[in-house]
């Protein structure tokens, strides 16, 4: 194979891999990232009514942060209270 061939054939590669970066990076990649984001909310969905549930349920939430328990119970304002003592 010449020189010229060679020459030839590297850009040729060069080109293809240029293009296969295009491709992740404005197609692939994106579409992937829509993905994840799009579970996290689901998740994040799924969480939540689990809490609101078990709130309902039991008064409180416990969530463990590391070593320690940070407790959610419902707050009522003191105008609420107020309107629900009168």
């Amino acid at each position: 194979m010449s020189t010229q061939g060679k020459m030839i054939v590297a850009l040729i590669f060069i080109v293809v891999v240029l293009l296969g970066v295009i491709l992740y990076s404005f197609a692939l990649r994106p579409s992937f990232n829509g993905y994840v984001v799009s579970k996290q909310v689901e998740a994040q969905d799924f969480l939540i009514v689990a809490m609101v549930n078990q709130l309902q349920q039991n008064g409180y939430v416990q969530i463990p942060v590391g070593e320690e328990v940070l407790t959610l119970i419902p707050y009522q304002s003191p105008e609420e209270q107020q309107d629900i003592i009168e």
